[in-house]
């Protein structure tokens, strides 16, 4: 008979709690079948799968399951009410999975950017669900990299990487990153700053220089870029709006000006 979880003290749901609650850095807690996939699909190095024991006779997550067995992850049930209690979501999905933060090397990625590349740089925003927007528009419209700066919403906080739909790990991304750090490398590797903020050239005026690689800084939500940013930048861009709209959110901003750097 297949072991059932049904303990709250278990070690893996312990985890999952210290991981929600951002007390276990370097790993990271997927939930539902999807993030699954994509974790394996990135090659991540998964710990464990919790699947709810209302699954067990459910042979359509086998294939994925059997996956994440054949690279040494190890595959257990647990009680249904259990994984909810754990889960943020409404609608549980019925599957928690623990593993490691895929790791990159700034200077390099930095580095490896040619003339008309660009990545996207977040610069406290709080939402994690705009943050995991900004990720899947980073992954849509061919960013090369996207980084968040310290001080705002963690890329891979357990809502971001549902926000981002699993696109996290389809590209180099960067987390609690300085800002100083990352300017000077940026100079360094002679990388345009470009701002958006509201009171910047219209985007329908002014073109965007594709003669070097070019980082797109977004700001808080409400407030926008902290003026030691604003101060650095080659160009501050804005998107010109109608019926007296004065900004977009900041994921739908990126979209546009994304879609505008390519």
């Amino acid at each position: 008979m297949t072991e059932v979880v049904r303990s709250p003290q278990n070690s893996k749901l312990k985890l999952a709690r210290a991981i929600r609650a951002s007390k276990e850095r370097g790993k990271l807690l997927l939930e539902g079948i999807h993030l699954l996939e994509e974790a394996l699909a990135a090659e991540a190095l998964i710990h464990w799968v919790l699947v709810s024991e209302e699954r067990l006779e459910d042979s359509s997550w086998q294939p994925v399951l059997e996956q994440a067995r054949a690279i040494g992850a190890e595959v257990a049930f647990c009680e249904a009410k259990l994984l909810s209690e754990g889960s943020d979501l409404d609608a549980p999905p019925g599957l928690l999975a623990v593993c490691n933060q895929p790791e990159f090397d700034l200077e390099s990625t930095l580095g490896g950017l040619h003339e008309g590349d660009y990545l996207l740089v977040c610069a406290g925003v709080q939402e994690p669900g705009n943050t995991g927007a900004i990720v899947r528009v980073a992954a849509g419209l061919g960013a090369s990299a996207l980084v968040c700066l310290k001080g705002g919403a963690s890329v891979w906080s357990p809502r971001a990487l549902r926000g981002a739909s699993g696109t996290t790990f389809r590209l180099p991304v960067f987390d609690r990153i300085p800002w100083e750090q990352f300017l000077h490398a940026a100079q360094e590797k002679e990388i345009q700053i470009l701002v958006a903020d509201a009171g910047g050239d219209s985007i329908e005026e002014h073109s965007i220089s594709k003669t070097k690689p070019r980082a797109l800084v977004l700001g808080m939500e409400g407030k926008g870029i902290p003026e030691e940013i604003r101060a650095v930048a080659d160009q501050v861009f804005s998107i010109p709006l109608t019926r007296g709209v004065e900004s977009l959110n900041v994921a739908t901003a990126a979209a546009i000006l994304s879609w505008n750097l390519r």
